[in-house]
């Protein structure tokens, strides 16, 4: 045999073993991975291409049961495609969409996904939850979310919380339905809301950004609202002439 088709048959054996070898790359080679900070994957099995882990965590925020299944051909267009599966109808939270990495973005495109309105309230940091048990849930809807390294690009998506309820040292208060255009701008993501229940209603605008939180939002409690709570709205400032609470916080989250 010629040295030249030793040479050739040698380079075709050394790529089909490293192609095996891509192919079947354990996942828990992701370790070894620059992940972000804050972020960890806890027990991935399967391999890179098409896994699963217990759970994903970022910062105080834990995200159970995540598959995720890697495009090998959007390699080839030199940005990665994966399609991803997060929680179940047995858990507090249930996701599924689609995200895509290159070298300056990550962008996530048809993302629903559903959570415990107290699940979500305990993953805040201690000091941003609210003091009271959370009733209901809340549906995402994002056609489109863009980030690059410093700011967000573009967000389109919608925020719906259904059969929403606080149980305070003040009583049981059921919100209704609350929902929220979100968009961003920078570094800023906002929430446009609008909250209606027989009791109260409410609307304004959330701004959320690095480390930070602004909330204005005007509150309109109705005759239905029982006493004990409306008295406990007095802690919010100066009632209105038509009867609403103007309310501004801002803080660190």
């Amino acid at each position: 045999m010629r040295a030249g088709r030793k040479t050739a048959l040698a380079g075709l054996a050394v790529l089909a073993f490293a192609g095996f070898m891509t192919a079947y790359a354990p996942a828990h080679l992701i370790h070894y991975a620059p992940l972000p900070a804050g972020l960890s994957i806890n027990q991935p099995e399967g391999t890179i291409w098409s896994g699963k882990t217990s759970s994903v965590t970022y910062s105080s925020v834990q995200i159970p049961d995540v598959q995720w299944q890697v495009n090998p051909a959007s390699l080839l267009t030199g940005q990665v495609e994966i399609t991803f599966q997060a929680g179940g109808h047995q858990e507090a939270i249930m996701a599924s969409g689609t995200l895509y990495l290159d070298q300056t973005t990550l962008t996530l495109d048809n993302v629903e996904g559903e959570a415990d309105l107290n699940w979500l309230n305990q993953q805040l940091p201690r000091r941003n939850r609210i003091p009271a048990q959370l009733g209901g849930y809340a549906f995402l809807n994002l056609e489109s979310l863009e980030l690059n390294q410093t700011s967000c690009l573009a967000l389109d998506g919608e925020l719906t919380v259904n059969k929403g309820r606080i149980n305070s040292v003040f009583g049981n208060l059921p919100l209704g339905s609350t929902e929220a255009d979100l968009s961003c701008s920078g570094n800023q993501v906002k929430a446009l809301f609008n909250q209606s229940s027989k009791q109260l209603n409410a609307n304004g605008q959330l701004t959320l950004s690095p480390g930070r939180y602004a909330l204005s939002t005007t509150i309109r409690p109705s005759s239905q609202m029982p006493k004990s709570m409306q008295q406990g709205l007095a802690m919010l400032g100066r009632k209105s002439a038509d009867g609403s609470y103007a309310v501004s916080w801002n803080g660190r989250w």
